[in-house]
């Protein structure tokens, strides 16, 4: 089987183009919110403490697991911007 990998992008203002924060191998992972809840606060702290930045917004599938992580992230920082990704639908 493919190892699986997880990528956090990064977009800060309309100035840079993006940069990856943070890629995690989640091929022995179950594909979880909670786990992906995890990582996402773990990318949170590295935004916050290494590169001085403050996530305000996440985007994950519209669906399933990431959209319950995107709804635990949201429940536990009502300030942060959580929109489904429409990518796929349009």
């Amino acid at each position: 089987m493919p190892p699986k990998y997880l990528s956090s992008f990064l977009k800060v203002d309309y100035l840079i183009s993006g940069a990856y924060c943070k890629v995690f191998d989640t091929s022995s992972e179950r594909k979880t919110a909670e786990n992906l809840v995890w990582e996402i606060r773990e990318v949170q702290a590295i935004l916050r403490d290494d590169w001085k930045v403050i996530l305000v917004a996440i985007t994950s599938d519209a669906a399933g697991e990431a959209k319950k992580a995107r709804w635990l992230c949201s429940a536990a920082d009502p300030s942060l911007i959580t929109p489904d990704c429409w990518a796929h639908q349009v």
